[in-house]
């Protein structure tokens, strides 16, 4: 609901999605459907103060993770993942990157979270 909140906010419609399977919390694939919100209702839920959100989204291409920018997210399910993409099917063809690249920034980056969740659990038990 957060992320459909900032959108409303900026005036943002795309978004990408990526398949994370169930028994891996913390591993996404690395490359995801880009949405576009075509609608987006917010509906009030009668005796509270809570809402809904009513949307329609369409797909319309791909884009590959290069850089989570809030890894703290994966482990705050109050928060989305924010991240930098490469679009793949901008033209029609694949835009360049270096795969190689992607692949040693992930593996830091995995590196950097597990750092961050051995923090967070030597704080938590201090």
């Amino acid at each position: 609901c957060k992320m459909y909140s900032d959108l409303l906010a900026t005036g943002g419609r795309w978004f990408v999605t990526t398949f994370q399977p169930r028994h891996m919390r913390r591993t996404l694939a690395r490359v995801g459907s880009v949405c576009h919100v075509d609608k987006l209702r917010v509906d009030r839920i009668p005796g509270t103060s809570r809402v809904r959100y009513v949307v329609e989204h369409s797909v319309e291409g791909r884009a590959r993770l290069c850089c989570i920018q809030n890894p703290t997210a994966l482990f705050d399910e109050s928060l989305y993942l924010k991240a930098t993409v490469d679009l793949l099917d901008a033209c029609g063809e694949e835009c360049p990157v270096d795969v190689d690249d992607v692949d040693h920034r992930l593996r830091a980056l995995r590196r950097s979270v597990a750092d961050v969740a051995a923090a967070a659990a030597a704080a938590a038990a201090a």
